[in-house]
């Protein structure tokens, strides 16, 4: 109740709906995942370096890894981004 789409005046689910819907949400999801995973594989590396736009991330300047903090990330988004 009070949900986002409680607004729209859809009539209620029934329980064989509702497992039906289910079912094919889950069925979605899983699809999505895979094409997503099949897609986007070779990309991993480069997408996972954008890690270090994360602030919270950050060591604190007093950590012993603060100067060496995600070093390898930014070359290998410069060699990805800058191969001449």
């Amino acid at each position: 109740m009070g949900a986002r789409l409680s607004n729209c005046d859809l009539p209620p689910l029934s329980d064989y709906q509702e497992v039906n819907f289910t079912k094919l949400t889950d069925k979605y999801v899983k699809a999505l995942e895979e094409n997503t995973n099949n897609r986007f594989d070779e990309s991993l590396p480069i997408l996972t370096t954008f890690r270090i736009l994360d602030v919270t991330a950050i060591p604190d300047k007093s950590e012993e890894g603060f100067r060496e903090y995600r070093v390898k990330d930014v070359g290998i988004l410069a060699y990805h981004f800058f191969q001449e």
